[in-house]
């Protein structure tokens, strides 16, 4: 949780098939089961715009230089909340931090749970949308079309994508890509802002927990999605491999289900208030406000 939305899109993304998932284009399918399910999915675009668009491309967001500037942006956004006092040091470069593996686990999740379609992904393919104040994306895309699909998937694969072996397979590739593409993260990150291992591992943990989860939530089918999440854990390759930490929850006016966070989004050190209702830092039990 965080002052503003962390999601760099609606994060109910289908825990499986979903509707009209007949496949032509990537972008035309995820459009067709985003919008029967009342969704707004990752996006496909063939380039990204221009910079005045706010559009970037991962690899672009944290070349040297530009990744301190974002810091930058969200730490001085983040000022207001604290009645113009500077948040502590790791709070912009965590919220940075879990909006990149959120868009990640948005642009790898979000095919995978509406369509059974994982694109390949690397930071070069994934794109976000910044908003201000703080530099938050709010919108995530995938630049190029093409993924892997299920071997029955026959209209999948006339539209271009490779089939995969099953569908533990396709979990797994992924699985996969997102280690690969966090450990370029991690290259491009750690020299400049200092953010631990176990805090980014357990982000995009948290951020795949949360996308297929809110999945089957918003399907009806909470448990579908927690299989999702459960599968695509258990089968990435170390260190993401874990037990996922989604479960369902009938809390009144809950999403259906929670999770024990891995990772810490440090919203509380900027208002007191936005407190998690499963934070790895407070005292459990504690009341908040997202799960």
């Amino acid at each position: 949780m965080s002052p503003t939305p962390r999601a760099v899109a609606d994060p109910r993304t289908g825990s499986a098939p979903v509707g009209g998932g007949t496949g032509t284009s990537l972008a035309d399918a995820l459009d067709g089961v985003a919008a029967a399910a009342g969704l707004r999915a990752v996006r496909v675009l063939d380039r990204v715009p221009g910079p005045a668009s706010g559009w970037t491309t991962l690899a672009a967001a944290l070349a040297p230089g530009a990744v301190e500037r974002w810091v930058a942006t969200t730490d001085a956004g983040l000022a207001p909340w604290r009645g113009g006092r500077p948040a502590p040091r790791q709070v912009a470069p965590t919220y940075v931090l879990g909006w990149v593996l959120d868009a990640l686990a948005q642009a790898g999740g979000t095919p995978y749970g509406l369509l059974r379609r994982a694109p390949a992904l690397d930071l070069e393919r994934v794109a976000v949308r910044r908003a201000r104040p703080l530099g938050q994306p709010d919108a995530v895309a995938l630049v190029g079309a093409g993924a892997r699909c299920l071997p029955g998937d026959a209209a999948a694969v006339r539209a271009g994508d490779r089939p995969a072996e099953d569908e533990d397979h396709l979990a797994a590739l992924l699985g996969a890509d997102l280690v690969a593409c966090a450990r370029r993260v991690e290259a491009l990150w750690a020299p400049r802002v200092r953010v631990g291992s176990l805090q980014r591992w357990g982000s995009l943990a948290d951020a795949l927990d949360a996308v297929l989860a809110s999945a089957g939530a918003a399907r009806g089918d909470v448990p579908a999605g927690l299989r999702d999440a459960a599968r695509v854990l258990a089968l990435a390759p170390e260190p993401l491999r874990r037990p996922a930490r989604a479960r369902p929850d009938t809390t009144p006016g809950g999403p259906g289900w929670t999770r024990d966070r891995r990772s810490c989004c440090f919203a509380h050190a900027v208002d007191p208030a936005l407190v998690c209702r499963t934070c790895p830092r407070l005292s459990p039990g504690r009341s908040g406000t997202a799960p």
